[in-house]
């Protein structure tokens, strides 16, 4: 994949006071992007938009419910309870329907302007291309992914079948809610760290391949913080075996102590 690809949203400013408005605008989006890839051969993509009216400060994570019935198992978001805490530290659980969308695409610039320009000219609501995803100006990454997958009812999806993509938005959406689902019910995955190396195996191949499309400066961001916790996980080692050397030395010495006592 030798051109620039660059990940890049839509800030969709008209919020929808019913879902029906919503997923019709989500729908309308997709076909645009079926559509201009399609007639565009060289245009590449990854799409996932998803429609909410939930407040994504409230949501821990998606996973599979477990049914025991065969077929296709029900995606369930874990939600935090809505208190009266919760409401003054970020409002309340609901909110207007809204979309949010996050694209991997080449090429990135032009195919960002043709979505927003139809979007402003066909469907009549307020719609911004962006890069930057907080006041901060973070660059967008595919973290922005478990974002939306986390708070919206309806998903959708563009360029699951490009085969110029190793891997597709749709599989690292499905990896995700497999993870979530082994930290909510599976115990052996979160006592045994061999097991879920294995079990994680896939998320993180998927997740690498999404990487290398990332900013230099999201690299260089991401670097820094898998350094600071690698330096937080050989402090808490280094006092571990502390703890059990000290744990070594009171037992020998319990051990000679209970010698000298004398039995009468």
């Amino acid at each position: 994949m030798e051109r620039k690809m660059d990940f890049w949203t839509l800030e969709i400013a008209t919020k929808f006071k019913n879902k029906k408005d919503a997923v019709k605008l989500q729908k309308n989006i997709i076909d645009k992007f079926i559509y201009e890839c399609g007639t565009h051969k060289d245009y590449m993509a990854q799409v996932i938009c998803g429609v909410s009216n939930i407040n994504g400060k409230y949501v821990r994570g998606i996973y599979n419910k477990q049914t025991g019935t065969s077929g296709r198992p029900k995606k369930v978001k874990d939600i935090m309870e809505e208190t009266d805490f919760t409401k003054m530290m970020f409002g309340t659980l609901n909110v207007d329907w809204h979309i949010h969308l996050l694209v991997l695409s080449s090429p990135s610039e032009t195919l960002a302007q043709i979505i927003k320009k139809y979007v402003d000219k066909n469907l009549k609501v307020g719609v911004t291309y962006k890069k930057f995803i907080d006041e901060d100006k973070n660059d967008i990454d595919i973290e922005m992914l478990f974002y939306i997958a986390k708070q919206s009812d309806n998903v959708l999806f563009y360029g699951s079948g490009d085969k110029r993509f190793e891997y597709s938005f749709r599989q690292m959406y499905e990896a995700m809610i497999k993870q979530y689902s082994n930290l909510l019910f599976n115990k052996r995955y979160l006592m045994e760290e061999d097991y879920r190396e294995k079990a994680d195996i896939k998320y993180n191949e998927i997740l690498k391949y999404f990487s290398q499309f990332y900013s230099e400066e999201v690299k260089k961001k991401k670097e820094q913080e898998y350094k600071r916790k690698a330096k937080a996980r050989k402090i808490a080692e280094r006092y571990d075996k502390m703890a059990q050397r000290d744990n070594k030395v009171l037992k020998k010495r319990s051990i000679i102590n209970s010698k000298d006592v004398v039995h009468i």
